[in-house]
């Protein structure tokens, strides 16, 4: 638990302060042992991302970011998808997330859309 405050003051010098205080809530994921690891294959050829998955239904979405950081693609999993294609069409490196209940699972993929 932090405690914010700010102080306002206008050209006069009257001044006015408000604090807060927030609670910040941080979720702890654990990370995938090495045979959950070799159950999720991700590699690209040409403009295209493949993502395979032995067991789809322990992971709830595919999260997929550029270099900058910002969420290009985002794709919500069912049971059955054990296979996924996606289309990118820019040259560079992305992130690849696999989202499960609580834990992630990171990969850097580069795509070569020449």
């Amino acid at each position: 638990t932090y405690t914010v405050q700010l102080t306002v003051a206008d050209s006069a010098g009257c001044q006015s302060n408000s604090s807060v205080e927030v609670t910040i809530v941080s979720k702890q994921f654990t990370s995938l042992s090495e045979g959950e690891k070799s159950e999720i294959k991700i590699w690209s050829h040409e403009k295209s991302l493949f993502i395979s998955l032995d067991k789809p239904k322990e992971f709830a979405s595919i999260a997929i970011y550029n270099i900058l950081g910002t969420l290009i693609h985002l794709d919500e999993l069912q049971a059955n998808d054990f296979k996924q294609e996606i289309r990118i069409y820019e040259t560079g490196y992305y992130l690849v997330c696999i989202i499960g209940k609580d834990r992630r699972f990171y990969q850097k993929v580069f795509i070569n859309s020449l």
